[in-house]
């Protein structure tokens, strides 16, 4: 019996973990979501503060595209995908397209800086540690990305980590820009 039980937590751990739902904060910080960003309306406004405390905002990109792109550093697939959204960045940024990475932990400034520079990136960093920007969207998996076109809607939602460089989402871009 108790090598049954043995191999159901083993099974378990092989396949059920990976599917599991991880909370994102406790009860007490949740801010009830609203419907979240929708697909050919405006994209919800925020105003950020970056790394430097700089604030920024998604109006100041109005005439670009923008990439909003939620992520934390705890999320395996939001740091598999950094180089790749480093590339885009660097990529399009002379041909107007910005990338905005949404970091929604509650961690120290300094920690953060210190886990982006083991890995160079080309991107924006915003802090949004009430997560308001982050429900705002409706953002319930990390990553979770955004293309806001040069009016300010919401083309596309992209749930999960991507190769930023892949055809499909290049051609998107490049459309986008006219290109």
């Amino acid at each position: 019996m108790k090598t049954a039980f043995r191999c159901l937590g083993l099974l378990f751990l092989l396949i059920g973990v990976p599917f599991a739902v991880f909370p994102m904060g406790d009860k007490e910080t949740l801010i009830p979501a609203g419907p979240g960003a929708q697909l050919n309306q405006p994209a919800p406004e925020f105003s950020l503060k970056n790394l430097a405390g700089n604030s920024v905002s998604l109006q100041d990109y109005r005439g670009r595209v923008v990439l909003v792109n939620f992520w934390a550093s705890w999320c395996p697939p939001c740091d598999m995908e950094i180089p790749s959204l480093s590339a885009l960045a660097e990529n399009y940024r002379e041909k107007g397209v910005v990338v905005l990475a949404i970091n929604v932990e509650r961690i120290a400034k300094e920690r953060l800086a210190a886990f982006l520079s083991s890995r160079p990136h080309q991107f924006s960093t915003l802090l949004d540690p009430s997560r308001e920007t982050q429900f705002a969207y409706g953002v319930r998996k990390l990553p979770e990305t955004f293309l806001v076109d040069q009016n300010g809607v919401v083309i596309k939602r992209y749930i999960g980590a991507r190769d930023w460089m892949a055809s499909d989402i290049t051609r998107t871009l490049d459309f986008l820009l006219g290109g």
